[in-house]
């Protein structure tokens, strides 16, 4: 097989020739359910490690048990997946003490220790050229699969032992760090929606409360509809001949497939908009999935999917996140057969809560505080991420050498 990449004073070798490998065990359906922890393909795409709580359980028998049993540090490897891009995908077993069996739409690898570290292995099998050399030489039917004769000759580059294992220290430590920035992320957001429903519910200071449509409110909230405290602006798809990916005219958004965390991503731009959206605008989404909300950083031409809202007598943050906290509640609303859908009167009749003025602003202070910090660490987690892709390229294909002393 021809060779797609070349490495730098490495030594080039197939998968074969430094490991062992072992396909995983079939299972019937009727043998699911009980018996021995079961690695399937979906367990190798969250994260490097198997994490043994969200494995199945299978009856593979005493036989298959010895023989096909994990070892600490063994790899497995997807074989063959609904996708293309989920081929060859691998994790590391980090257990010396429970039974675990690899499926057989997987394979086992175990590194040979005398040529090659396991935790290399493990980012070799993940780098971009060697993901790109198992991709193309995949084969593709009803499912994408590798057979034994391409999986043997996968192109490893191997440096020198302590070479490798100093190249593996570096990027586990840059994997360390993404998953302690993510899991502060994912601490952060559940901190918001904690608070989000604290201070939408019971408010600020509120020692009186009443009963609602809405729940159970502070006495002095008021419940108003939709088109009281604001603007709505429903959408209209523009003749496609007016679509255009050469910027001319406003930006063109037509559902949730437009939508990033906060802003929407422009794809389409719209020469003669038939309805337009100021800056600082609330999109939602009034087509299914009903309900979606994103602020529009410039003025832009909306499709019948959306409806722009524009705050009046309302803090405009305030009104953002009062929607999202409801999201649930255009459930109630959308109708239609064919998808569901909210119709302008219903938005317009659209109940949310509304606390004095001075009060929205200090909710959103709150909840700005929270956002604030989960943005900076957002952005942390990106850079990381940049900063393992390009170290990967560099030390795993000899362009950059590490020292091991």
């Amino acid at each position: 097989m021809n060779e797609t990449f070349s490495t730098k004073n490495f030594e080039r070798v197939q998968l074969r020739e430094i490991s062992n490998i072992k396909p995983g065990v079939n299972v019937s359906s009727k043998k699911m359910g009980y018996g021995s922890l079961y690695v399937t393909v979906e367990n190798l795409y969250e994260n490097r490690f198997i994490n043994l709580a969200k494995l199945s359980k299978a009856d593979i028998g005493a036989k298959n048990q010895k023989e096909h049993r994990l070892e600490y540090k063994d790899i497995v490897l997807s074989k063959s997946s609904v996708k293309k891009e989920g081929i060859g995908y691998g994790c590391i077993f980090r257990n010396r003490s429970k039974l675990v069996i690899p499926s057989g739409f997987t394979v086992r690898i175990r590194s040979n220790k005398d040529k090659c570290d396991a935790n290399f292995l493990f980012y070799s099998l993940r780098s971009y050229e060697t993901r790109k050399w198992i991709i193309n030489y995949s084969q593709t039917s009803a499912l994408t699969n590798l057979n034994a004769g391409i999986i043997n000759s996968i192109p490893i580059s191997l440096p020198s032992i302590p070479e490798q294992k100093k190249i593996a220290s570096i990027l586990n430590s840059v994997d360390d760090l993404i998953e302690k920035t993510q899991s502060q992320i994912n601490k952060l957001q559940d901190l918001k929606k904690g608070t989000m429903n604290e201070l939408l519910t019971k408010g600020i200071g509120h020692a009186e409360f009443k009963d609602s449509e809405l729940g159970r409110i502070p006495k002095s909230w008021d419940i108003v509809s939709l088109d009281s405290v604001s603007k709505i602006i429903m959408g209209q798809s523009p003749n496609s001949s007016s679509y255009n990916n050469n910027r001319v005219g406003l930006p063109f958004f037509q559902g949730k497939t437009d939508f990033g965390d906060y802003f929407p991503m422009a794809r389409i731009w719209c020469s003669k908009p038939l309805k337009v959206a100021p800056v600082s605008s609330i999109l939602l989404t009034v087509r299914a999935p009903v309900g979606d909300i994103n602020i529009t950083k410039e003025e832009c031409c909306i499709g019948r999917g959306l409806a722009a809202i524009q705050a009046e007598s309302i803090n405009s943050d305030f009104l953002f996140e009062n929607l999202k906290f409801l999201k649930n509640k255009f459930n109630f609303y959308s109708q239609g057969t064919t998808f569901e859908a909210i119709n302008q009167s219903d938005l317009k009749s659209f109940k949310i809560m509304k606390p004095s003025l001075s009060e929205q602003k200090k909710i959103i202070t709150i909840l700005k505080s929270i956002n604030n910090n989960a943005s900076i660490s957002n952005v942390y987690l990106k850079k990381i991420v940049f900063l393992k892709k390009s170290l990967m390229q560099d030390l795993l294909t000899g362009k950059v050498r590490v020292s091991v002393n």
